[in-house]
């Protein structure tokens, strides 16, 4: 491990190749996103859902779990690597707690709401949200979206949620991506907390190379994550509009934001009632543009919002989450440019 005693030039090289590493996951990862957003379809039946480089994005992964291993190695492999370890794997298992605490909500009591001829599971004081629990193998949807849906939009989010039963191998990859990412995240909280408590002595230059690649490593992982889930989504959204139509998945979405934004503000959605008069064939036939570099850009920002926020968490509840679900506005534009293909 080069340090500043052998030379700031090294130190510098050390700090580009970590910045041009990650500038080159980006560029792959944004790629195929663009790639995909030009000429997307139902490719759930396969193996990955990607138009542009299909096979290389699936793998960055294991290639960033490889190379956070090899440079945790490097860094501690002399001083305390199995109280890192130990401390790194006690980590993990809290943290995949709080995970799916975070996805699934904690529902003060759950009971059926059946809606036609399919069968909800009601999560009753939950966050705003519907999804599929594998376990139980039951798709749940919370009372505060139950209730501001019609049948239409009902249906449009039970055959998206349907999807992820259909896809399991969509679904076996994304949560394999969030498993490394909290996998990582553990080994970097540690390192901090081992660093900052003096338990390791590092110098201050070692330290700041240590941010560098945790940084770099974590939007490295980020974007991969980011791109995958949203393809996943997509392939699910496709399907589902295949079942019942592009308009009432579109307004269901667009009720989802907007009461997911209200929640998140501190609106109480008990108390809010959205009426939507959304012309969607006007949004569906001049649904924009897709821009390589706005992708990029976009990837860009979330992607090293996601990793700062590794950075900044003081505990093990504040892990960051990569973004798991597309903008309102590529899920139109995916669904439009897809259905208009078939």
């Amino acid at each position: 491990m080069w340090t500043v005693n052998t030379g700031f030039i090294a130190w510098i090289i050390n700090v580009s190749l970590c910045v041009l590493l990650f500038l080159a996951f980006l560029i792959i990862a944004s790629i195929s996103y663009y790639e995909y957003t030009r000429s997307p379809g139902r490719r759930g039946s396969s193996l990955f859902a990607f138009y542009a480089v299909p096979n290389i994005i699936a793998v960055l992964p294991l290639v960033v779990m490889i190379t956070i291993l090899i440079i945790f190695i490097i860094i501690f492999g002399l001083y305390s690597l199995p109280l890192i370890s130990s401390f790194a794997v006690i980590t993990f298992y809290i943290l995949s707690g709080v995970y799916t605490m975070r996805v699934r909500g904690k529902c003060s009591k759950e009971g059926p709401a059946p809606v036609g001829d399919l069968d909800f599971v009601v999560c009753y004081e939950g966050p705003v949200n519907a999804w599929y629990n594998y376990r139980k193998n039951k798709i749940y949807i919370s009372d505060k979206l139950l209730g501001r849906l019609n049948d239409e939009e009902l249906r449009a989010i039970y055959y998206h949620e349907e999807g992820h039963k259909k896809y399991r191998h969509l679904a076996l990859l994304s949560g394999s991506i969030i498993g490394v990412w909290l996998i990582f995240f553990s080994l970097a909280f540690t390192v901090f907390v081992v660093t900052t408590f003096k338990i390791v002595n590092v110098t201050f230059w070692d330290y700041v190379l240590l941010l560098v690649i945790i940084v770099s490593v974590a939007a490295s992982l980020s974007a991969t994550s980011i791109v995958w889930n949203w393809v996943s989504e997509h392939e699910l959204d496709v399907y589902s509009a295949g079942k019942v139509g592009t308009k009432p998945l579109i307004t269901a979405f667009v009720k989802l934001y907007v009461y997911r934004w209200l929640e998140k503000s501190g609106i109480s959605t008990y108390n809010a009632r959205v009426s939507l008069d959304l012309n969607v064939e006007a949004i569906v036939k001049d649904p924009g543009k897709t821009r390589f570099s706005r992708i990029f850009v976009l990837l860009l920002k979330r992607s090293l919002h996601s990793a700062l926020g590794v950075v900044r968490a003081t505990s093990i509840y504040e892990v960051p989450i990569p973004d798991t679900h597309p903008p309102l506005e590529y899920r139109i534009l995916v669904l439009w440019r897809s259905l208009s293909t078939q």
